[in-house]
């Protein structure tokens, strides 16, 4: 039941977030970034349970692209995902082409590396420096430190994040709450859609390189 209760839980947010955004392009099933489509501009809001944890999850889709090699769409996506107690900050490289897979790893890795190098960085910080969240509502710093000495975690290379640890206390009124839950959704999506010349100028630098 209690897993039940928290799937339906994270459900509600995301179908909030949603609500709240109102996206003009908004893309329903995840099986259509499947490299034959340009969705550029498309926001992606999901919500799930895995490893005993809630999951909601927002993609925005900041550019579809090509690279030499391939005649399949790449997607470079900055995302925000709160998966239990972890609100992630999210770089994202979706291919669906094996044959260009270092590249798309080396590819997203580079990006991540700029944001954090660079202190006047907008992306892969704590959402109290990005839109100025209360920080008391998190544990300590900004976290996320992976293997092979990266300042970062990383799934498959490509898909890459710091977080914020979201405080859990048995009182009930020092807990985050669902609406300002949302509202950090609806204010991160904002600030990427402010900040879009910026990502892409990022971005394009890193594929005259490869």
């Amino acid at each position: 039941l209690h897993d039940l209760y928290l799937k339906l839980k994270h459900q509600q947010i995301a179908n909030k977030i949603k609500e709240d955004i109102k996206p003009e392009k908004y893309l329903s099933f995840f099986n259509k970034i499947d490299g034959n489509h340009d969705l550029t501009d498309f926001i992606y809001i999901s919500s799930g349970f895995t490893r005993s944890q809630g999951l909601v999850d927002l993609k925005y889709i900041l550019k579809s692209f090509k690279i030499k090699d391939s005649d399949k769409y790449l997607y470079f996506i900055l995302g925000v995902q709160l998966q239990g107690s972890q609100l992630r900050y999210v770089t994202e490289i979706i291919s669906n082409d094996n044959s260009i897979k270092s590249k798309v790893v080396r590819l997203s890795e580079e990006i991540a590396k700029e944001f954090i190098k660079d202190n006047n960085a907008k992306w892969l910080k704590s959402a109290t420096e990005l839109i100025g969240t209360n920080k008391n509502i998190f544990e300590g710093s900004l976290k996320g430190k992976g293997r092979n000495h990266h300042n970062y975690c990383s799934f498959g290379g490509t898909f890459i994040y710091k977080y914020d640890k979201i405080k859990v206390s048995e009182n009930d009124n020092s807990n985050i709450k669902t609406i300002e839950i949302v509202d950090m959704f609806k204010r991160m999506t904002e600030y990427i859609e402010n900040n879009k010349t910026y990502f892409e100028t990022i971005l394009n630098n890193h594929l005259r390189k490869i």
